[in-house]
């Protein structure tokens, strides 16, 4: 049944995917508005005639100059014979500059005021759209000149081409599509919001935080990315914005392959991370223009994202396949920009969610099985605290004391309920303070001096008060060595020693003078078992359990690793 879920959550990822390689070669959200501009010609100074077709340009650059000047920009753009009859036609252009827009050489728009130096020149808006009258979008060639002056651009220039072709369009669609994303990141940051709870709540495993954290940034990513079709900011600031989408463009660049590291438990994450951190400062040294350096990132981001899928996918790791689908929609993306590259960020948070909650089910549907397994057991344990052998056994030692002493007769009664006492109350807890562990234990050795007629002893050293156990751990090992070994003197003593260090914790539990032979302790019973599933309920994968002869005789050894 699991295996037939996961093919069809797998089939689901391959059409998806499938739909988004068709997206990047059929979409192109303005394909059916634009009309192409050609011959960029910039020269920087001031004319009066420069804005008229007819005026030779022949000698102008095609370079864009830095700030702090005053130019000129001319292009060329041919508007078909079939051109729209009752929809206006109008042009787009951003650009980190206030500038005026002639068309044929008439003035049909200003965005701020051209100025001949910073104190004279108003800013404008960074991205606006004009209208151009009907009578002069007929067909064929049309100049388009731009007087522009930026003195407060930071010294280069963030620019795009005049964009021509129907008005409406060239300013709905942008909104629409803004619309669009930011549902979308809306949509990453509810699953940001969902794993920080996971994570803080119920489970903290670093890569829920890591992919939450990662979510977060595509969020932001994408609201800062799209604002510009909706919020009017002045030319300035579009330098600020360019700087903060760098910054989470590397963010989000260091999170993705450290998140799959930690996924599916990469070796040395921490050094891995480290090295990969150092890495993406040098590439980011190694370029002078910032936006060739984040590309540097990116790209040795998703290599590295690349290679931690591959490696999972080899091993067979789940989720591997729906994280390998992810990224390489990401490289896909990459390779188109714009909208894409958010498109294909979207499909691998997609996958990635896949992935993860079939692992959460998987956990889930493990912890219960876990618990289902540690109650058995405890019903097993209780019941072989009151098997008839047992019962028997206390009875006849209980009928002698009656008739021998009846005060020691009493002691014994007090000290078998004391043992059921505690033993009724910590059953069913998940974990308890080490010192009722430690009462239980010794109500079990007076029972059993009683029974024996042996000197019990139960010695700690360096105890943690406070500290945490699993129920009845220690005494089912002393049960066992008791039960399942003869004793052949009139005193033995337990020895329950406790060490931490770096975070480990280590309890040994040493029965001095017992020796085991190697065919008892190769048999695990009931009490082995149940010891077992509770260190694994408590501390899941991050326990061991040594039992060994020792010269003093037989140690078992408990160390529990993250605590």
């Amino acid at each position: 049944m699991t295996n037939s879920k996961s093919r069809i959550i797998q089939s689901i990822s391959v059409v998806l995917f499938a739909g988004l390689v068709v997206y990047l070669h059929l979409a192109n959200p303005l394909q059916d508005a634009v009309i192409e501009a050609s011959g960029l010609r910039v020269k920087v100074g001031d004319g009066k005639n420069w804005a008229w077709p007819d005026m030779d340009d022949s000698e102008w650059q095609n370079e864009v100059p830095s700030a702090d000047t005053l130019f000129w920009l001319r292009t060329t753009v041919v508007l078909p014979a079939a051109a729209q009859r009752f929809e206006p036609l109008g042009v787009s252009m951003s650009i980190s500059a206030s500038y005026e827009i002639y068309w044929d050489g008439h003035l049909i728009g200003q965005n701020g005021r051209v100025g001949n130096s910073a104190a004279e020149e108003i800013h404008g808006s960074y991205s606006r759209a004009f209208i151009i009258p009907d009578t002069l979008a007929t067909a064929g060639p049309h100049q388009i000149a731009m007087r522009l002056s930026s003195f407060d651009g930071v010294n280069t220039l963030s620019m795009g081409w005049p964009t021509v072709g129907n008005f409406l369009i060239l300013t709905r669609r942008p909104v629409v599509l803004a619309a669009f994303m930011h549902l979308l990141a809306g949509a990453f940051l509810m699953i940001a919001i969902y794993y920080l709870f996971i994570y803080f709540i119920n489970d903290r495993r670093q890569a829920f935080l890591l992919f939450a954290l990662l979510c977060l940034v595509f969020f932001a990513l994408m609201l800062i990315e799209f604002s510009r079709f909706y919020i009017d900011y002045p030319y300035p600031f579009q330098f600020i914005r360019l700087g903060i989408i760098i910054l989470l463009t590397a963010t989000a660049s260091l999170l993705l392959p450290v998140f799959l590291m930690y996924r599916f438990s990469v070796l040395q994450k921490l050094r891995s991370t480290l090295a990969l951190l150092a890495a993406f400062i040098l590439f980011a040294l190694l370029f002078d223009n910032a936006d060739h350096s984040a590309m540097a990132i990116v790209f040795l981001s998703f290599a590295t994202a690349l290679g931690v899928s591959l490696r999972a996918l080899r091993q067979r790791q789940p989720g591997s396949s729906e994280a390998f689908l992810g990224v390489v929609a990401c490289l896909i993306g990459l390779g188109y920009f714009g909208v894409t590259i958010f498109l294909g960020f979207a499909f691998l948070v997609v996958f990635t969610l896949l992935s993860l909650s079939i692992q959460i089910r998987k956990d889930s549907q493990a912890h219960e099985e876990a618990l289902l397994r540690s109650a058995r057991l405890e019903v097993q344990l209780l019941k072989s605290r009151i098997r008839p052998h047992f019962l028997l056994n206390t009875l006849t030692s209980l009928i002698t004391w009656v008739e021998e002493s009846p005060k020691v007769a009493v002691a014994f009664i007090e000290t078998l309920a004391r043992e059921f006492e505690i033993l009724n109350e910590i059953s069913d807890q998940q974990e308890i303070p080490v010192e009722q562990e430690i009462a239980l234990c010794r109500a079990h050795l007076d029972v059993m001096s009683l029974r024996q007629e042996v000197r019990y002893h139960l010695e700690c050293d360096g105890i943690a008060a406070g500290d945490q156990v699993p129920p009845a751990i220690f005494h089912t090992l002393i049960e066992n060595g008791l039960t399942h070994n003869q004793i052949n003197c009139d005193e033995m003593v337990f020895r329950l020693s406790f060490t931490q260090q770096n975070g480990r914790k280590t309890y040994r539990l040493l029965a001095a003078g017992l020796v085991r032979n190697g065919t008892d302790h190769a048999r695990e019973g009931t009490g082995m078992k149940y010891v077992k599933a509770r260190l694994q309920e408590c501390y899941p994968d991050r326990w061991q359990m040594q039992p060994r002869p020792t010269p003093a005789g037989w140690e078992t050894q408990i160390t529990i690793e993250g605590t």
